[in-house]
């Protein structure tokens, strides 16, 4: 298989960063926004391809586990031992743990330098 070469290169991912910093400061560009933009971005530079699409929904730890291709019970140990940093869970009521299936998304892409959501400037 061969490489192709990016369309984009870290450093102008770099300098992208510094030039939304100001509308970021302003609230022309929302901080999700440009997170999202940075880590698409970074993405293509290391893949030479936008991260795939995810759905705006909310996942129960089976299905997380499902989509890591591990068993509920392994999920839970790394979960429980801090070991899933990129991975933020969300409290649904007063027991209901879910996850964001974009972040479940930026989690398996992620570089093992890099941790998944990881600002760059």
């Amino acid at each position: 298989m061969t490489s192709t070469a990016s369309p984009i290169r870290p450093k102008t991912v770099k300098i992208v960063a510094q030039l939304l910093k100001p509308f970021v400061d302003e609230g022309v560009v929302t901080v999700a926004e440009s997170k999202e933009l940075q880590a698409q971005l970074n993405h293509l530079a290391a893949k030479s391809a936008l991260m795939p699409p995810a759905e705006a929904r909310l996942l129960t730890m089976q299905e997380v586990a499902d989509r890591l291709k591990i068993s509920l019970a392994l999920f839970k140990r790394l979960e429980r031992d801090g070991e899933l940093p990129g991975l933020p869970r969300r409290m649904v009521g007063r027991s209901a743990v879910r996850y964001r299936a974009h972040d479940v998304v930026r989690f398996i892409m992620a570089d093992d330098e890099t941790q998944a959501g990881e600002d760059i400037a």
